[in-house]
């Protein structure tokens, strides 16, 4: 009796064991990534415990012990061989580098400040060093103030490993040293743009008008997707501007373009829609995904009603947006459209402009001086007005007696000449 409750003891330690290492790769506090070792350690764990059951009814206790006591030593070398070479691996080292630098430099800084000031040299060097530009907020007001060296700091953000979708990870900048810098810096428009394009992170620490700059944020949404390797996210679902609110938060638009900068909002729509032109799959393992498979690989999981359209977030100004004829033009410009450096991405980019145009494009465009409605464009002040601008496009949507007016076919002999 007492060798069967010993047995059942150790069948629940095992079992416990079990599903902490179940829960330790799914929660990531082991890498899943570590090797095949973490894997072989479960293996033996479950094999040890089908041996513990059938031990309780089939065999004595002295034969449990050695069984146990040779898997158990089996599975501490093991695991012990796992967490080495996890260690080991490239990019773990690399991270593991970083923070025994920021560690030390700390102590070393902590150490200075006791036997005096440290000078501009020395933190340069402090806050120079792989991923410790957040040494920078163990400095002093002054030398936080300094713009040598806080512009030595930002270009050194911390570094994690992020896990990708694809069972692989790599190393990505986490935050910014631009939060430890003082204001002055961080109303920086030139070192903001800098610390930006080092973390994408940077831009939720600049000042509060540079965070209402349009191409301040911009640059940030742009940094998001050369950064991180959006698609491959186990969260993605498509597109890359979820990654950036999720990030730097929704723009308001509202404040930033009003009622009156049409052009500019469309502008920016487009800017934060195009952003994908300026995302290049990483390397994952042996092979090198090229951004059009890349694209492909997430819609053909996703479809194309998974993309998300940043533009769909600002529905409500499109009607408003469409009054501006320029505005008008370059979406016309869009539809006619053939060639584009991706042309998976370019058909839904595309199509989705060409239903924001079905929906919100001026009926004025389409109605002529009966007020009858047209399927082609008759409104002769917007098409003068778009061959003017150098929009020559339109034509494709004009109707023929538009094509014969003669000041019409004047401009577009003076825009062939």
């Amino acid at each position: 009796m007492t060798e069967l409750i010993v047995l059942f003891g150790i069948q629940t330690v095992l079992t416990a064991f079990l599903v902490y290492l179940v829960w330790a790769v799914l929660t990531r506090d082991i890498e899943p990534t570590s090797g095949m070792g973490i894997g072989i350690l479960g293996v033996i764990t479950i094999v040890a415990s089908v041996l513990n059951v059938s031990l309780i009814g089939l065999t004595s206790f002295k034969t449990f012990l050695i069984v146990l006591v040779i898997l158990t030593l089996i599975g501490c070398v093991v695991f012990a061989l796992a967490r080495r070479m996890s260690a080991m691996e490239p990019k773990n080292r690399e991270v593991n580098q970083i923070k025994d630098a920021q560690k030390k430099g700390e102590r070393e800084i902590v150490k200075q400040l006791k036997r005096g000031v440290i000078s501009h040299e020395e933190a340069l060097e402090y806050v120079s060093g792989t991923g410790c530009g957040s040494l920078l907020q163990f400095l002093s007001e002054s030398l936080r103030d300094d713009r040598l060296v806080v512009a030595a700091a930002i270009a050194q953000p911390h570094r994690e490993i992020v896990h990708t979708g694809l069972g692989d990870k790599r190393v990505e900048p986490s935050g910014s040293p631009l939060e430890y810098a003082s204001i002055n810096c961080r109303q920086d428009r030139e070192l903001v743009l800098e610390a930006i394009s080092f973390s994408a992170e940077a831009y939720n620490y600049a000042s509060e008008d540079l965070r209402a700059d349009p191409e301040i944020y911009l640059a940030a949404a742009r940094a998001v997707v050369v950064q991180t390797d959006f698609l491959f996210d186990t969260s993605a679902s498509g597109g890359p501007c979820r990654d950036v609110f999720d990030m730097l938060g929704h723009p308001n638009v509202d404040e930033w373009f009003g009622s009156g900068d049409k052009l500019k909002l469309y502008e920016f729509v487009v800017a934060l829609e195009r952003l994908f032109d300026h995302y290049c799959p990483l390397e994952y393992a042996d092979s090198y995904i090229s951004t059009d498979d890349a694209l492909d690989s997430v819609l053909g999981y996703w479809g194309e009603e998974g993309w998300d359209h940043a533009g769909d977030n600002y529905e409500e100004h499109f009607l408003n947006m469409f009054q501006d004829w320029e505005v008008v033009c370059r979406v016309l410009e869009c539809k006619a459209a053939t060639d584009d450096p991706y042309p998976t991405f370019f058909k839904i980019y595309k199509d989705k402009w060409s239903e924001r145009y079905d929906t919100y494009a001026p009926g004025t465009l389409y109605q002529d001086e009966s007020g009858m409605k047209t399927d082609k464009i008759v409104n002769r002040a917007f098409v003068l007005y778009a061959l003017k601008a150098g929009h020559t496009h339109v034509m494709n949507w004009v109707t023929d007696t538009l094509k014969d007016d003669p000041e019409v076919s004047k401009l577009l002999n003076v825009e062939s000449g």
